[in-house]
């Protein structure tokens, strides 16, 4: 088993082997099957005993990988068919987006602004939207909006020629993670 977004270069473990001749050395290469059971082998390497990570694992793209690893003695070969499990983690959310962003003047208070989204890998997550603090003009005009499930709601009428434009600062968390 390995962790998503695992670093290229990580041992996922140590090969061993079991030889009645006690006095063997073995050795470990990736093989082909002839089948599926290899699909997978250019995504690893082994060295000595480690078997290493090539490439950093997504999960929400592959979740297993298929390896052949044979054992040679110096006379005798024995090969395996290994599936390598991908364990996903709960990755951030990355992008948050305002179905519209133009508020009529003089809409009334309480309108609904526009639905909130965001861009979350994780598809089962729960997103939870919050007006947050930027600490800079970001957020300047936080107070003048609400947030209502992924609805932006206005809480004063707006007046164009008081303010033509707006700042908020909007954070996403996915039950772990903020964006």
């Amino acid at each position: 088993t390995i962790t998503e977004n695992a670093s290229p270069s990580t041992v996922i473990g140590t090969l061993s082997s079991v030889d009645s001749d006690t006095t063997d050395t073995t050795s470990f290469t990736l093989a082909t099957s002839g089948n599926t059971d290899d699909d997978d082998n250019g995504s690893f390497t082994i060295s000595g005993t480690s078997l290493i990570l090539n490439s950093s694992p997504d999960y929400e793209t592959k979740s297993n990988y298929n390896i052949y690893i044979n054992a040679n003695d110096g006379v005798n070969n024995f090969a395996k068919a290994f599936t390598v499990s991908v364990t996903n983690i709960n990755e951030a959310p990355t992008d948050i987006g305002l179905s519209t962003n133009t508020i009529t003047e003089n809409a009334s208070r309480s309108s609904v602004i526009g639905t909130l989204s965001s861009v979350d890998v994780d598809a089962n997550n729960t997103n939870t939207f919050t007006i947050a603090t930027s600490g800079n003009t970001d957020d300047d005009d936080n107070g003048s909006f609400t947030i209502s499930g992924t609805s932006l709601i206005l809480n004063y009428s707006p007046d164009y020629e008081t303010k033509a434009s707006y700042n908020i600062y909007i954070n996403v968390n996915d039950g772990a993670n903020n964006y």
